[in-house]
């Protein structure tokens, strides 16, 4: 990837704040933990777990880029403890959501919404924060550079074609360095869904590149555009749609194109609604077809 390229897209580059890239909301819950050692686990030990947690991914260079700080990655991340397997052994859900803002506007597109149902890690009360990227330290922290990697892979894509390439990468390593037999990571799993095929749907799938420029195109070359050239930014996102569409075809259950359907359902729905009987028909046709999941929404469009 031309580096070059994002200076003038990111608007980032600042040779005089060091501030990091994240702005991460990070939370954890276990007030509906249960297992037969929920009741030796003093629930205060998760506020420290979610205040470090915070401090790993938004005090940490992730990047070579120095954002200013109203240039920070808006994103959250949430841990749902639901069992104590021991008094340091806990499995749950983890909910992340990524957004980015669009241009000239007030308005924040999601661009990534994920559940994890594979949470599983040992923590004992003010336990360190170890991280080592090319080695497996300790479920958290590289759960948590995971998630950084690949929610900058997918920020990226949206500024520059393929601009993510380095951090999806990075992401993979991650992957590389996990034990066999550790939840969520497995590429032999019979859940096609955890985080190793979230990625590769992202990166390493036939019709991954594809779709990364129809993510470029969609908010680049659409959604920016809105503001200012209403009529260019629909044909943006319209082309974009088209690309996905022929995904689609090829791919139908690539799951970055699922996720896409469950990120931008309503986005679309309610960005159409303003559009062209032709506009809206068009967006019609292609979501009901790779979205089928959302037709019932999508039902709002037909006029």
């Amino acid at each position: 990837m031309n580096k070059i390229l994002l200076v003038p897209i990111f608007m980032l580059m600042s040779i005089v704040t060091f501030a990091q890239e994240l702005n991460c909301r990070v939370s954890v819950n276990a007030d509906n933990m249960s297992g037969e050692y929920a009741s030796q686990v003093n629930k205060s030990i998760f506020n420290n777990l979610q205040q470090g947690l915070a401090s790993f991914l938004n005090e940490r260079r992730w990047t070579d880029y120095t954002f200013e700080v109203q240039e920070k990655i808006e994103c959250s991340i949430q841990l749902v403890i639901e069992q104590a397997v021991s008094p340091t052994q806990f499995t749950g859900k983890i909910y992340v959501q990524l957004s980015r803002p669009v241009f000239n506007s007030t308005y924040s597109t999601p661009i990534f919404s994920y559940q994890d149902n594979h949470l599983s890690f040992k923590y004992s009360d003010n336990q360190t924060f170890d991280y080592d990227e090319s080695s497996y330290l300790w479920t958290i922290t590289s759960l948590a550079a995971y998630y950084a990697y690949l929610m900058l892979g997918i920020t990226f894509d949206t500024y520059a074609d393929h601009g993510g390439d380095a951090y999806y990468a990075k992401a993979m390593n991650i992957i590389s360095t996990v034990p066999n037999g550790e939840d969520g990571w497995s590429t032999s799993s019979k859940d096609s869904r955890n985080r190793y095929w979230v990625l590769d749907s992202y990166y390493n799938n036939p019709q991954s590149s594809a779709f990364r420029t129809a993510m470029y195109k969609y908010h680049r070359q659409g959604l920016d555009l809105m503001a200012q050239d209403l009529e260019n930014g629909y044909q943006g996102v319209l082309g974009s749609l088209d690309m996905l569409k022929n995904i689609y075809t090829k791919s139908t259950n690539m799951y970055c194109m699922i996720l896409f359907g469950m990120t931008k359902c309503n986005e679309i729905v309610n960005m159409f609604l303003a559009a062209s009987d032709e506009q809206r028909a068009h967006a019609l046709d292609v979501m009901t077809m790779i979205d089928p999941s959302n037709t019932t929404k999508y039902d709002k469009l037909r006029k």
